[in-house]
């Protein structure tokens, strides 16, 4: 089934032996021996090389990998690896594999929950393609090669007074996934990250290079969100805007003083973003809006002393299961003591209570401002390995708000609570305007029409977050309870809110009922899935650019 876990021991000490290695040099992948580690993005590679010679006498070396995503939730492995290093080599590489009819599957920094971009029998990474190629500070577009680092190169952007109008929370995405996974940040008036993409590149298997901008209508607002199906995407162009100061505010708020003010908070901040704790009355609002460039930066806390003390309560409950010494307790974020606390008992609805009563203390003793750059206030922590399911849908516009997005929480609440769910904290919930790309979740021509973005989250146990010999059936078991967790939100919320899956976090069932009912979802809700399927099959009619899980997903259930 798609919620088996992976073996929690390699997974674990996989990811202990790569975040431990220093910076690598781009050629060490292509030059590793058998039983070594390299670290891409957030993703783990074992390799031994292989070489293959193509067109143009361009030499490139695929090596046989295991990989597993960011999230610790899915794994592949492939012996058709490649990694290149310039445009040459990705036509090529792409051209040879569309002869062959061999998949080739582009894959970013492994960070999408659903491991969207594995396939086993062939991937194509672009973390060596990863320059600025162009900077316009006056039109504020800025053209990259597609496997840039989010992070790097909004290191990059300050050079030149320039960042990105708005992020996701984390920001080690390469660009090309960035966008075509339909990324999004927060804010009513502020669409996906693909509205930020002017021009794009692709490689494709039947029509080579292509570039597109608006002008090219259809097409274009197909490849922006084209999760990589139409074609390998080599360089992007993105508007991007002045750096910028924000100040970011968190309170603390009950669920009637959220349909009191929602209305108000969605409309006056630029950025806006709730993070409900279940099975409690409170709710963390964070708001950030500009403030001008000679604001210091820094932090004002509402109560210095309770701010000092923030940690305290996770760190005494902590205590009463001695298992970590005072040292390590001490040196601990605060999703770190989560992620250890929910992993002593994660199933026990009245031990996750208990640790969404600490979260809900530590953002209370929190509360107050803090001013920096945008991209330093937009990403967040979102804690350890864990499974996410998250969900986008319509909530009417600025001017006719329909408060949809607060009746869904309202009813996800209730569904928490109704089947005693452990259900850990945060529900995030964010906020954007339309995308004109047909395979957005967001997809609309009212560009005034608001969407709403609400996540759940199951953390998974790790033997650095507690050491149990039983932690690897944990795991599966947390993983069951999330699947009755989504399951139960399928059912009883997304028909009657129409909502569409984020295509980073969808999974496919094996089931065959339920997938011929995911289908019709996904067909029903995806205006774009025709045409993207008929442009699919005129630019890579072998189909070597998609993965299983895609497939799938994407073809049409015939009728009998």
């Amino acid at each position: 089934m798609w919620w088996r876990t992976l073996n929690t021991s390699w997974a674990t000490s996989a990811w202990r032996r790569a975040t431990a290695l220093p910076h690598l040099n781009k050629r060490w992948i292509s030059a590793v021996s058998v039983g070594s580690v390299g670290l891409l993005g957030a993703s783990f590679l074992f390799g031994i090389p292989s070489t293959v010679i193509l067109a143009r006498d361009v030499t490139v070396t695929p090596i046989e990998v295991d990989l597993a995503n960011w999230s610790g939730t899915h794994l592949v492995h492939t012996s058709r690896y490649y990694q290149p290093e310039c445009a040459d080599e990705i036509e090529n590489v792409v051209r040879s594999c569309n002869v062959e009819k061999a998949p080739l599957r582009p894959v970013g920094s492994g960070l999408s929950p659903n491991g969207i971009g594995f396939n086993s029998s062939g991937m194509i990474s672009l973390a060596q393609c990863d320059r600025v190629l162009s900077v316009d500070r006056n039109s504020g577009h800025v053209t990259v090669e597609a496997g840039i680092r989010v992070s790097q190169l909004v290191e990059e952007l300050r050079h030149h007074g320039l960042t990105l109008q708005n992020y996701a929370s984390i920001a080690e995405q390469q660009i090309g996934g960035f966008i075509q996974i339909g990324a999004h940040g927060t804010g009513a008036t502020i669409p996906p990250v693909e509205e930020q993409v002017v021009g794009l590149s692709l490689v494709t298997p039947t029509r080579g290079v292509v570039h597109l901008t608006k002008e090219d209508g259809e097409e274009f607002h197909l490849a922006k969100l084209g999760l990589g199906c139409l074609g390998v995407v080599s360089t992007v162009t993105l508007q991007c805007v002045p750096m910028h100061k924000l100040r970011e505010e968190t309170r603390v708020v009950s669920r009637a003083e959220i349909r009191q003010h929602h209305a108000h908070w969605l409309t006056s901040n630029r950025h806006l973003r709730y993070m409900w704790i279940p099975l409690t009355d409170r709710i963390v609002v964070v708001t950030c809006n500009p403030v001008d460039e000679s604001t210091e930066l820094g932090r004002i806390p509402l109560d210095p002393r309770a701010d000092a003390e923030a940690l305290e309560p996770a760190r005494a409950l902590l205590r009463q299961f001695n298992i970590w010494s005072e040292d390590e307790i001490n040196r601990l974020s605060f999703t770190q003591l989560r992620d250890r606390l929910l992993a002593v008992d994660p199933l026990n609805v009245s031990h996750v209570r208990a640790v969404n009563e600490v979260e809900a203390t530590y953002w209370e003793r929190s509360q107050g401002s803090r001013v920096d750059w945008s991209d330093r206030i937009l990403g967040f922590d979102c804690g350890g390995q864990q499974w996410v399911s998250e969900v986008a849908f319509s909530t009417g516009n600025l001017n006719s708000p329909t408060f949809r997005d607060l009746d869904f929480m309202d009813d996800l609440l209730s569904v928490i609570e109704d089947e005693s769910i452990a259900a850990p904290a945060p529900l995030e919930q964010r906020w954007s305007s339309s995308s004109r790309a047909p395979m957005s979740a967001a997809y609309s021509l009212d560009k005034d029409e608001v969407f709403s973005w609400v996540g759940i989250v199951a953390y998974l146990p790790t033997e650095e977050e507690i050491p149990s010999a039983q932690v690897e059936t944990l795991r599966q078991q947390v993983t069951n309870h999330f699947v009755h967790y989504r399951q139960a939100c399928e059912n009883k919320l997304w028909p009657k809110f129409d909502v569409a899956e984020h295509w980073g976090k969808i999974e496919a069932p094996e089931d065959p009922a339920q997938l011929r009912n995911k289908r019709a979802q996904l067909a029903h809700r995806i205006a774009g899935i025709p045409s993207f399927l008929r442009l699919s099959e005129q630019w890579d009619p072998h189909h070597i650019l998609m993965s299983s899980k895609l497939t799938s997903l994407l073809t049409p259930t015939k009728n009998k």
